[in-house]
């Protein structure tokens, strides 16, 4: 039998790497995240409310668990802010991080999808690896050819495979592909082609019922994208839509989206605030849609028996800026919005705890 010990640190190694002393809180790190989410308070719709209230830190190390549990089942947030993730946006997450052992002072390592999952999954720095591609325009050549990521060093799902696990996963992100090689070591890979979190949820609940059907250990990767520009206009999950400030524009055409945030320098203070109020309230659609998802997922996974005995990984990749800091969306700035992200731990035999350390996903 594997040590719990074992499958933790099998697990922790390639995720996190934690620089912490004593309670590891950085009053100047939290000086500055205090102001900038003030900031985003004047400019957002509802980001009056700051960061997810998680109670009183217990930063004592959280506890190994007894047994090794013998599945693993890592579901990733593509493009969540963390303040988004709150009960009265994201009920269903929230329960389950309600259960969990959180690290409230997780930073991505990087922006943007490619970079951070690169890092997050080899427990490196892309530095370190001397793979730094400078933006998205570098994963597609003018030929079409895509810049796939380098096959060393070993991904945590090979890292899982080599111990026998069988390793699984699913979802929407282009970047699931093959042809990009960043997701390595999956011996299933289940590409959602349309649709968005419902059919995530779907196909993982296939498999996970597949996998509990062997009885084998495994690990699943899901992966949701919904909260990503351009959005998705949810109308049944923007509430305040017929009061949303009309701008003459048809934003359900998402190109539209994007070519009005193109205009941002050129638009008065007033048009501002009526995209950002648009923008905001249809990026929080996207938010509530993913998460009733994922709360259909968790349903159907315990009803059939797939989280007992397994450890579960929540995490978000990287954030998303509302020009809090002259750029929108991700992969503009190493501040707070962009980087601060989701990394929790559940397992049904394990203390919920809300950690101060300061962490990284490398």
């Amino acid at each position: 039998m594997r040590s719990s010990r074992g499958l933790l640190l099998l697990t922790l190694s390639p995720l996190l790497w934690v620089a912490c002393s004593g309670s590891g809180e950085d009053p100047d790190t939290e000086a500055r995240d205090s102001e900038q989410e003030e900031t985003a308070a004047k400019d957002s719709q509802d980001s009056q409310d700051s960061s997810r209230d998680t109670g009183e830190v217990n930063d004592a190390p959280p506890l190994l668990l007894d047994e090794a549990p013998k599945n693993l089942l890592f579901v990733a947030f593509d493009t969540t802010r963390l303040d988004r993730i709150r009960p009265d946006l994201a009920p269903q997450i929230s329960a389950v991080l309600d259960e969990s052992v959180v690290f409230r002072q997780h930073r991505a390592c990087s922006n943007w999808t490619y970079l951070s999952f690169g890092c997050a999954l080899t427990g490196r720095s892309n530095i370190a690896q001397e793979w730094v591609p400078e933006g998205h325009q570098t994963l597609k050549a003018e030929d079409g050819t895509k810049t796939p990521y380098p096959d060393a060093p070993r991904m945590m799902a090979e890292r899982f495979a080599e111990e026998g696990f069988q390793t699984v996963l699913t979802g929407t992100h282009p970047l699931l592909n093959e042809e990009y090689n960043l997701f390595q070591g999956y011996e299933r890979r289940e590409t959602v082609l349309q649709g968005g979190a419902d059919n995530v949820a779907d196909k993982a609940a296939e498999l996970a019922q597949a996998q509990v059907d062997v009885g084998e250990p495994w690990m699943m990767h899901v992966h949701f994208d919904d909260p990503h520009i351009p959005y998705t206009i949810r109308e049944a999950y923007i509430p305040e839509l017929d009061e949303l400030p009309e701008m003459g524009i048809d934003f359900s055409m998402r190109n539209l989206q994007t070519f009005m945030i193109s205009l941002w320098p050129k638009l008065d203070e007033g048009d501002k605030e009526d995209l950002l109020i648009n923008l905001n309230a249809f990026y929080n659609g996207e938010i509530r849609f993913m998460d009733k998802q994922f709360g259909r997922l968790w349903s159907r996974l315990k009803s059939m028996g797939a989280l007992e005995d397994t450890l579960v990984v929540l995490f978000s990749d990287h954030g998303e800026q509302f020009f809090e800091h002259d750029g929108f969306a991700h992969g503009a700035t190493l501040h707070a919005e962009e980087t601060r992200a989701l990394f929790a731990f559940w397992h049904e035999d394990l203390p919920a705890r809300k950690m101060g350390w300061r962490t990284a996903n490398e």
